[in-house]
């Protein structure tokens, strides 16, 4: 199982190793999942698949036309292509969310109390963006990755219509955890890191990428680095990052993602260009903005 759905073999929600026994620790409360698709994703689902961040490096290259050309387009929670449609394309079939983001779509319907660390009415206008970027009402698929998300998917399901809310299935959580730890040990002991272990949970991007991986017979990925360099520390003008946990590195990501490259799961089609600084990518950005 992938995803949780409300029949057949893949219900069971509970179990997730990554953020339900934090969560239980933290003292949320978790409810059960509602309102689930009646089937899971399907191995190999889609033929193409573009996996698409918003690292300032996606603007060293046009690539719009060809993103909107695969048969899914991947994006990480609330990004739109607002203001970029040349570098990430206009299309979005699937979006994978983590429980911040969520919260943000589910608190710009029924407002509940604001986290402090938002900035005020900021996820109003990244939501306005996410409808106004699919006018033509598309079914989209919107995947949660931690447990806690599971209190809005059924309020999320009545208000955004078109878009399927899922909840990551807990034996899939099982299976990357794994696989990613097993490879971060195989790297370590042939002399690269160390990497730090400390991580309460791993990133957005990185559970999309796995799931692309199963789901998509070829990935290719834009707008991600490969080079160790997260999009937060990257970009600072760009959505600010959760300050509510302790962030995984995107060090170890970075070799995951280029073994998978190697490997032919996944096409880089983004170049990390180490010649540009970083203030260059980050005034170009502005720039597009303005």
């Amino acid at each position: 199982c992938i995803t949780v759905s409300s029949r057949g073999a893949c219900t069971k929600w509970s179990g997730n190793k990554e953020t339900e026994y934090q969560s239980i620790r933290n003292g949320h409360e978790l409810e059960a999942p509602t309102h689930l698709p009646k089937q899971d994703l399907k191995l190999k689902q889609w033929k193409t698949c573009a996996l698409v961040g918003r690292n300032p490096i996606v603007t060293l290259a046009e690539n719009g036309g060809v993103i909107d050309q695969h048969a899914a387009v991947w994006r990480f929670n609330l990004n739109t292509p607002s203001g970029a449609r040349k570098y990430v394309g206009h299309k979005t079939n699937v979006r994978v969310l983590n429980e911040d983001s969520s919260h943000k779509a589910f608190d710009t319907e029924f407002k509940e109390v604001a986290n402090a660390s938002w900035y005020p009415n900021e996820h109003e206008r990244w939501m306005r963006d996410v409808k106004n970027s699919n006018k033509k009402r598309l079914p989209e698929e919107w995947i949660m990755w931690n447990v806690r998300s599971n209190r809005y998917v059924s309020k999320l399901a009545e208000v955004y219509k078109p878009y399927s809310q899922r909840v990551i299935a807990p034996e899939f959580v099982d299976w990357m955890l794994e696989v990613y730890f097993a490879i971060m040990a195989d790297l370590e002991q042939i002399g690269l890191g160390p990497f730090s272990c400390e991580v309460d949970k791993l990133l957005t991007g990185t559970h999309a990428l796995f799931m692309s991986a199963m789901t998509c017979e070829q990935t290719n990925v834009f707008g991600i680095s490969y080079m160790g360099v997260s999009t937060e520390e990257l970009s600072k003008n760009e959505q600010p990052a959760s300050t509510n946990s302790t962030l995984n590195k995107w060090e170890f990501d970075g070799y995951l993602l280029r073994l998978l490259h190697l490997a032919g799961r996944v096409s880089i089609c983004t170049r990390d260009d180490s010649s540009i600084k970083k203030k260059d990518l980050l005034n170009k950005g502005e720039k597009k903005k303005n």
